[in-house]
């Protein structure tokens, strides 16, 4: 009965250095991969430092064309297909001015009357923010009054007058 014991002995012990050696295996495994999502973390912290001021540069176009388009449906359709890119400057974190560029393109969206703003602001370093927005045409909110647009008068020289057909 002695020899059955040892024997079993044996057999479990060599099953125990193999679940050991899978287990240090298992670790260093995950080791390795905590270690590679680490790098990656901090490579991207390190590229990412001015991209909150972008994004608050790209945020503000943003609203900035929601405001100015909010109640008039014929200026948002106007707007359809046009793209604009302009220069501005931003302070810095450190204090210092840098200069962006801001991309600005709007295109009819999936759905009458919504359109699809996109906004790319970029750094002189390279980095950069694109965001998108869907503008529509909204109704003014009860009891509030919006101000129907002025028409704009328009100057015809005294030639051109006559030949369009006005008295003077």
């Amino acid at each position: 009965m002695k020899e059955h014991v040892a024997a079993s002995g044996t057999s479990e012990a060599g099953f125990l250095l193999l679940e050991a050696v899978i287990a240090v295996a298992l670790v260093a495994i995950c080791a390795g991969a905590a270690l590679a999502a680490v790098a990656t973390v901090m490579h991207a912290t390190s590229r990412a430092l001015p991209v909150p001021g972008l994004t608050v540069s790209a945020q503000n176009v943003l609203t900035d064309l929601r405001a100015a388009t909010a109640y008039d449906p014929v200026e948002l359709a106007a707007l359809d297909g046009k793209t604009t890119t302009f220069a501005a400057d931003e302070l810095g974190s450190d204090g210092s001015l840098r200069r962006l560029r801001i991309a600005v393109g709007i295109t009819a969206g999936t759905h009458s009357g919504a359109y699809l703003a996109t906004v790319t602001v970029t750094a002189a370093d390279g980095s950069a923010v694109t965001l998108a927005a869907t503008l529509v045409a909204e109704a003014p909110a009860p009891g509030s009054t919006v101000p129907a647009a002025e028409p704009t008068p328009t100057v015809l020289p005294l030639s051109d007058a006559a030949n369009a057909g006005i008295a003077l």
